[in-house]
């Protein structure tokens, strides 16, 4: 009898760990591939807005993205969960219970099989090979135990990449795992108008911050230049490439191409300073033109202007609204011209630049109009370079004395001279 007992007993045993064993829920520890899954769900549901992530409809989207995402990996035929699946990956998402009822937006089928309910996504396995792989990549990172930092590259119009990154991690609780990090970099796109950026990009304003500025132009065509920028004593400068032609406070020189090699030099404006304003502001936006943003990063802001049969990228600094970049694309978006802007770095100083810290010299105009008006003007420029009269004074005839008997010839080196500029002649 004894024996007998004992034997009902072991066998009730059994049955029990049989029994246990078969309602016994394995915990969800897929967590690379889950965390993956809620930053495409999340980034595909708000893009750059916001939500909160402990709402079934999160849970459900981030299922059906798993589920897409393993199907993908693995080559399945179907994008499909199993309830218990989707059970577990809600408990991990949800603090409260799961909601075994797909919210109105979220498309998921049920399907019965051997007694036993299914789950597919087929809206959101669409979304994935028109997305994932085609305009957008995704990268994910280890950071520590259980938590992820997963990076989504979306690439947009004009060659632009947007990057959003996501910090996920999941803990232990409750002989389960739950979401305990869930975080993105914000998208906080800057408020600001076409004058706003003309006033930062003021040559006081930019070397109020930066000692000075480099352009470097590239065309499709291979053509391309260095643009270069500083502050003078009285102004600014401005030359390109090997600095055979540029500008210094007022005056504009360029390198003569005949064998001589003289410098020639003449006023280009009135003011000094006149170059504040032209250099980096002539290749903004008309004012009032319609901004489109692009995409933003913590030090960048992307914006673009469509002109109907081109358009131009430009990528400005967030915190000083600087020129950064440039880039003009033609109808089908082809990129013709990109200009890049560096400041601060160290600056060659050719030798047109370093003159005009040399030995000077005056240079003195007297205009004589057919009207009988004079005008005297003086100019101080480098000694060995020579004034040309001519392109700055096309309307008159040039010689080196009063009585205009004298046509004028460069006088030579290092020598103050006056030249007689004589209307109608």
């Amino acid at each position: 009898m004894k024996k007998t007992v004992a034997l009902i007993i072991m066998i009730a045993v059994i049955i029990s760990c049989f029994t246990g064993c078969e309602n016994k829920t394995v915990a969800f520890d897929d967590f690379e591939n889950l965390a993956i899954s809620a930053a495409l769900s999340y980034r595909t549901l708000v893009w750059n807005g916001s939500m909160d992530t402990d709402t079934p409809e999160f849970a459900w989207n981030t299922a059906g993205w798993y589920a897409a995402y393993k199907a993908n990996l693995e080559f399945a035929d179907e994008v499909v969960l199993s309830e218990d699946q989707l059970k577990e990956i809600q408990n991990v998402i949800l603090t409260g219970e799961a909601v075994m009822t797909p919210p109105d937006d979220i498309d998921a089928e049920a399907e019965t099989r051997d007694g036993k309910t299914y789950w597919k996504f087929p809206k959101i396995n669409d979304d994935l090979h028109s997305y994932l792989g085609v305009i957008s990549e995704v990268n994910c990172e280890k950071a520590q135990n259980n938590s992820y930092v997963v990076t989504i590259r979306d690439h947009l119009r004009f060659n632009v990449v947007e990057e959003t990154v996501f910090n996920i991690g999941f803990k232990e609780e409750n002989d389960g795992y739950i979401l305990s990090e869930f975080s993105r970099n914000e998208f906080i796109d800057l408020d600001f108008t076409t004058d706003l950026l003309y006033d930062a990009n003021h040559l006081s304003n930019l070397f109020s911050i930066y000692d000075n500025l480099t352009i470097t132009e590239d065309y499709s065509s291979g053509y391309g230049s260095l643009v270069y920028s500083r502050k003078t004593d009285n102004g600014y400068t401005l030359w390109m490439d090997d600095g055979s032609s540029g500008f210094y406070d007022e005056f504009r020189f360029y390198t003569s191409d005949n064998a001589t090699g003289k410098v020639s030099v003449m006023p280009a404006d009135t003011s000094s300073d006149w170059l504040d304003d032209y250099i980096a502001t002539m290749r903004l936006p008309d004012e009032g033109a319609d901004l489109i943003r692009l995409t933003c990063t913590a030090e960048e802001e992307i914006f673009y202007v469509d002109h109907g049969a081109s358009s131009t990228v430009y990528t400005i600094d967030r915190g000083t609204l600087a020129l950064k970049k440039i880039e003009s694309f033609n109808e089908k978006d082809e990129s013709n011209f990109i200009a890049k802007f560096s400041y601060g770095d160290k600056l060659p100083e050719p030798d047109t630049i370093a003159a005009w810290k040399g030995p000077l010299r005056t240079v003195s105009l007297k205009l004589l109009y057919s009207d009988g008006e004079t005008l005297g003007l003086s100019f101080t420029i480098p000694a060995d370079w020579e004034f040309d009269v001519y392109e700055y004074c096309p309307w008159g005839t040039a010689y080196l004395d009063e009585d205009c008997t004298e046509p004028y010839e460069y006088p030579g080196d290092e020598i103050d001279y006056t030249i007689f500029v004589s209307e109608g002649e």
